[in-house]
């Protein structure tokens, strides 16, 4: 499965007031009970072993796909949600201290999240990507306490919109071949220029963004018709079924087929031959 970005957050409850050490890079904290540590799957991190003193604490981890936000590739509102994670550690601290009141916030979505799991209705999902949204909102709101912050949003969405007319294209030319050259054309950049910035604000290859934003059309099809899958490939622009049930799998985790079947409910026997 294609995962270019897993925030984590962690909540550190233990009765023991005494804090732990937690190693994000090179650079290493300390953490307490109701902290809240933020980062993202391009950052190694860990939390150093305990001292023979120390007691084992609770943690409250949430980890999830950019996918779960967006279906397959970000637009619109949607760039915003996860640009904290461009912030984080770069010009806003890894930690949120207790102090700052949003631990109990968090934790109450968090809770929410887990009760929807595993997610496998349309009301579940529904459900779970907007509590995480809502928790997105309450990180962007945390940065944009700090001015650094204020001003790498600001750069962000410049760049967005240096990207709009691609980003349009790609909404009503998605079944066709869309080339970098021709991709970095619209945005009036050269194609280096264009990769670069493309990369910094989706956080992805052209190619890996165009194929998930195929496969998020792709499952609608899958979802709310009974074309043949072959049709289904072409109609969401791959050259052939076989790499399109390959990409598919990458995004999704699993076969245009089995989605079919979990998102309408359908047995087996019921689908005609694909």
């Amino acid at each position: 499965m294609c995962r270019y970005i897993v925030p984590i957050i962690s909540k550190w409850s233990s009765s023991n007031p005494a804090s732990w050490v937690y190693e994000v890079e090179n650079d290493c904290c300390e953490v307490g009970k109701n902290d809240i540590i933020v980062v993202g799957d391009r950052i190694r991190h860990r939390c150093l072993p305990l001292s023979a003193s120390q007691k084992e604490a609770r943690t409250v981890v949430l980890s999830f796909l950019p996918h779960t936000v967006h279906q397959g590739a970000p637009l619109g509102d949607d760039f915003q949600y996860l640009m904290p994670f461009s912030t984080y550690g770069a010009v806003v601290p890894n930690v949120i201290r207790a102090r700052a009141g949003l631990s109990r916030e968090i934790l109450d979505l968090v809770d929410r999240v887990r009760r929807e799991l595993p997610g496998d209705t349309e009301h579940s999902r529904l459900a779970i990507r907007t509590y995480l949204k809502m928790i997105l909102l309450v990180l962007v709101g945390h940065c944009s306490e700090y001015g650094e912050a204020r001003a790498a949003f600001s750069k962000q969405r410049e760049a967005r919109e240096r990207l709009a007319p691609v980003f349009e294209h790609l909404q009503q030319h998605y079944d066709e071949p869309v080339r970098i050259t021709h991709a970095a054309r619209l945005c009036a950049v050269s194609s280096c220029c264009f990769m670069n910035l493309f990369k910094e604000v989706t956080g992805q290859s052209f190619v890996a963004y165009l194929n998930g934003f195929r496969v998020a059309k792709a499952q609608g099809f899958l979802s709310t018709t009974d074309k043949p899958i072959s049709e289904i490939s072409l109609e969401s622009g791959f050259c052939t079924q076989s790499y399109f049930g390959m990409v598919f799998r990458r995004v999704t985790g699993m076969t245009p087929l089995a989605y079919r079947l979990q998102s309408t409910g359908a047995d087996a026997a019921t689908i005609r031959p694909q």
